[in-house]
């Protein structure tokens, strides 16, 4: 018994150790990013943003988009109907824009993709021959001005098929829940510099025309319901590179509750699950073994200080997660901060959570994994959708 207590032990601090480590390497690279990068690459670009209804302060976000220090681009809204509420709050924001290369189209309602992809294919559709590069974003992003020029100049070299930013949610005061999921978000962050593992993510991803129309990513996308896990697979499969910008990370503001944010983070995982099972597993089986032995050390010395007898030093090291968890956190966050002087007076005030918080994201991010693993459904902007698998979804409202 001693031995298997010690092996736990040390199972638990290897794997914290291992994830500082890694922790440390990413901030590595990303002070590596920052110094390396030149933006000089302008090519002519559109920006296609499918919208469906209004998100909180939804005409910031847009009116972010919008005022990008950029010459050579043009912006395409897509809703599915008229009806939808984003398209009259767009209307506004259209009338009293001072920028002509703004279109506001419809697609109607999906029903054989996402309606996310129903709206991505329908602003297709309107991008003029000229344009070289297709940039997609999603409607609750908050872009820094500088978003869309650092975003597309990875796209300079041929190497590269797609390039990507990411999302910071920012914590919102009182409202723990919003905390958890910026520190759930960014565990993710590890993979955005491994050439395996990396991913594009579909709220601020660049890719060339050319390569989008050689990929045959459009049709790729008819049945489907992750425009990004799609785009990611295709890039990779046709021998191109995803590069991850960190400047190009961006901000997202809103609240969210319990229930929202189960939610949110069992439907990321389903959809890894179905679109990469093999980084499902990766991630879950060690998530899930990791978190038993927490809480069998918790047990442990829960019974020692309850009945005042020894307490097995390897039950400490079951606990190292506890403190190892908050230094790697920390180390993940002041590397965003890092990455992102325009959102630095937001964020620093909330170091604290990503220190105090950790273990709560972490038992969330095993309950999106039970969760993730018991369907194939989920339920995205009031629609409900089935995957019977990556390349075909149905669409259950209907």
């Amino acid at each position: 018994m001693d031995l298997a207590l010690i092996l736990l032990g040390a199972l638990a601090l290897i794997k914290g150790t291992v994830s500082v480590s890694d922790s440390l390497r990413y901030r590595i690279k990303i002070l590596a990013a920052l110094k390396q990068a030149t933006f000089n690459y302008l090519p002519k670009v559109t920006v296609i943003v499918p919208c469906k209804e209004v998100d909180p302060e939804f005409e910031e976000n847009i009116s972010a988009v919008m005022n990008q220090k950029y010459d050579n681009f043009s912006m395409v809204f897509v809703t599915g109907t008229p009806n939808d509420s984003a398209y009259s709050s767009l209307e506004k924001i259209k009338l009293v824009s001072r920028n002509s290369n703004i279109r506001l189209v419809t697609a109607g309602l999906a029903r054989k993709c996402s309606q996310k992809i129903h709206n991505l294919l329908r602003g297709i559709e309107e991008v003029e021959e000229s344009m070289e590069v297709l940039v997609f974003a999603d409607s609750d992003i908050r872009p820094h001005t500088t978003w869309l020029r650092s975003l597309v100049a990875p796209l300079n070299d041929e190497n590269v098929g797609a390039s990507t930013g990411y999302r910071w949610y920012n914590p919102i005061k009182g409202n723990i829940w919003s905390a958890l999921r910026s520190i759930w978000n960014m565990t993710s962050a590890n993979l955005l510099f491994s050439d395996e593992h990396n991913f594009a993510w579909g709220g601020s991803m660049a890719i060339r025309k050319k390569t989008f129309e050689e990929l045959h990513i459009a049709q790729k996308w008819q049945n489907g319901l992750s425009d990004d896990m799609i785009l990611t697979r295709a890039v990779k499969d046709g021998g191109y590179k995803i590069k991850f910008v960190p400047q190009s990370i961006v901000a997202s503001i809103e609240k969210t509750s319990f229930n929202e944010l189960i939610e949110w983070t069992s439907r990321q995982m389903t959809i890894v699950r179905i679109y990469d099972p093999r980084l499902w597993k990766l991630a879950a089986y060690p998530q899930w073994v990791f978190n038993l032995i927490f809480i069998f050390g918790l047990i442990l010395v829960f019974k020692g200080l309850i009945n005042r007898t020894a307490i097995p030093f390897a039950a400490w090291l079951m606990l190292s997660d506890l403190p190892l968890g908050a230094l790697i956190n920390f180390v993940r966050y002041s590397s965003f901060k890092i990455a992102m002087p325009h959102y630095q007076d937001q964020i620093k005030p909330f170091w604290w959570v990503y220190v105090a918080l950790h273990l709560g994201a972490s038992f969330v991010m095993s309950l999106s994994f039970i969760n993730s693993r018991r369907t194939n459904r989920i339920t995205w902007h009031g629609i409900h959708y089935e995957m019977r698998s990556p390349e075909k979804t149905v669409v259950l409202n209907l």
